[in-house]
């Protein structure tokens, strides 16, 4: 291999970890604002002309330092030392029509000491009082996500794995806290045998069964999209019998047959390293008879759930593993 084609590889597996390693990314918390726009009742004016009325308000919950209005003491104060002329009496009989209309009145800005332009506003309640100081304080989280995890571990319950064919079981990807430059993996998976057909309406009685075994289980682990580590299983997992006597159609079964539990796989830990994890089942169907079936398909169900447990339009002979189903597991150890 030449040094050109070398540097094209290596390029190539770079860019392949780091899209694998956006995969695994969790973003931070994004700060949304709310538009006050949507759906075009108000515009831009509406709103600051609102804003502006309120604030001529001088509501004294504005602002906590605000001091506009004055104290009992400041009242008092005031009161006594105000001219005589300018004392008006109250009284408690006195009726005051308010009218709510009023607000509506357009009033120039120089009646409100207001600098600049003339320009004439108004208090329409009706309008939502946006950006303004008791509606629009937000609290921002201080700090970012931290995340102490050294490796994150992307699967699914159920994967489905046709029969011989190299499938995706998980993809595991460093994390910057991680400890020590290698790791050994471990693996456990649920398995399920999941048959589907059709069978062949020829009248006849279909009374011999049908019968998937194991043939052999490969672990794959890939590491830019090349193939790292490839591990056999010496696995051991019960047959799954079935017939389909007496049944016309398309039928369909799943069975639990057993876990599958690999030995410590060694790999390199490197913050960003991402790793492909693929599984390889290869089944063997015996039995039945020519005549039975107009078509048949054999999987496997990695990471069975005890939910996937479907018999429909045939018999299942054989009985399920005893062992608990382990569903999906892996365990991180360091050492020999």
């Amino acid at each position: 291999m030449t040094t050109e084609n070398a540097d094209d590889e290596a390029y190539c597996r770079m860019v392949i970890q780091r899209r694998e390693a956006q995969l695994a990314n969790i973003p931070q918390i994004r700060f949304t604002v709310n538009s006050p726009y949507v759906g075009n009742r108000y515009s831009e004016f509406d709103l600051n002309m609102r804003r502006k009325a309120e604030i001529l308000k001088y509501a004294p919950n504005v602002s906590k330092s605000q001091t506009n209005k004055l104290t009992k003491k400041q009242q008092w104060t005031q009161l006594i030392n105000a001219p005589a002329k300018s004392i008006k009496p109250q009284s408690a009989d006195l009726d005051v029509l308010v009218c709510p209309s009023d607000r509506l009145i357009p009033t120039p800005t120089y009646k409100s000491d207001v600098p600049g332009p003339i320009m004439y506003l108004y208090s329409d309640d009706t309008v939502p009082l946006y950006s303004f100081g008791t509606n629009s304080e937000r609290t921002y989280p201080d700090n970012m996500n931290t995340n102490y995890e050294m490796w994150t571990v992307i699967t699914s319950s159920d994967k489905l794995v046709p029969n011989n064919t190299e499938t995706s079981l998980c993809k595991i990807t460093i994390k910057e806290n991680i400890d020590a430059p290698k790791y050994n993996l471990a693996f456990s998976t649920g398995i399920g045998f999941y048959v589907r057909g059709e069978i062949l309406d020829n009248n006849l009685a279909k009374i011999n069964p049908y019968r998937i075994s194991l043939q052999s289980v490969f672990f794959n682990i890939y590491y830019s999209d090349k193939l790292y580590k490839s591990t056999p299983i010496p696995a051991t997992l019960n047959d799954f019998v079935f017939d389909v006597s007496g049944f016309s159609g398309k039928f369909h079964a799943v069975q639990y047959v057993g876990n599958v539990i690999t030995p410590k796989i060694s790999v390199y830990s490197e913050p960003g390293y991402v790793y492909d994890v693929k599984l390889i089942i290869n089944l063997n169907v015996t039995g039945g008879g020519l005549n039975y079936l107009q078509s048949l398909d054999v999987y496997s169900y990695a990471n069975l759930s005890n939910m996937n447990n479907e018999i429909s339009n045939c018999y299942v002979r054989s009985t399920p593993a005893t062992s608990v189903n382990a569903g999906f597991n892996i365990a991180f150890s360091t050492g020999d």
